[in-house]
């Protein structure tokens, strides 16, 4: 009689763990279909603390992306798809910028104007993660975060 042998448990759970990360590699949130009024792509803006949650987070608000010519377009949006303005008074948005072309992330902080931010990418960065931490967008007095992939080949 011929025994098949089976992978052990450990092996199996690093197999399952790489194929959940490889098919949702666009943020920290939930997925959310469909596009944005301007027809640029959504991504989840949720609470900094439910970060580490990743699709079981709960949204607080959406991101719109576009990519422009140089860099991204953000603009942000309420549950219901309507433009949420800056906090008053807001310190900024701090930016990350990920992708394995760059030695290390790029992080710097940009002003929010009227419910939206654009930024370039550096020149020649290959990158491939883009990540905002915010102020407060909505009614919770705590920072909110929104991350969403951008493929390298379009940086």
């Amino acid at each position: 009689m011929m025994r098949t042998r089976v992978p052990p448990l450990g092996g199996l759970l690093c197999f399952l763990m790489g194929v959940q990360a490889f098919a949702h590699s666009d943020g920290h949130g939930p997925v959310i279909p469909g596009a944005g009024p301007s027809g640029g792509r959504l991504a989840a803006v949720i609470l900094a603390s439910e970060s580490e949650n990743k699709d079981r987070a709960s949204p607080v608000a959406l991101a719109e992306w576009k990519r422009t010519a140089k860099g991204v377009s953000v603009a942000f949006l309420d549950l219901d798809r309507k433009a949420v303005p800056c906090p008053k008074g807001a310190a900024g948005i701090k930016v990350i910028l990920l992708g394995k072309g760059l030695p290390k992330p790029v992080v710097f902080s940009k002003a929010c104007a009227n419910a939206k931010v654009d930024f370039e990418f550096p020149q020649g960065a290959q990158v491939e993660t883009v990540e905002l931490i915010l102020p407060d967008l909505g009614e919770r007095a705590e920072k909110q975060v929104v991350a969403f992939g951008i493929s390298p080949a379009a940086s």
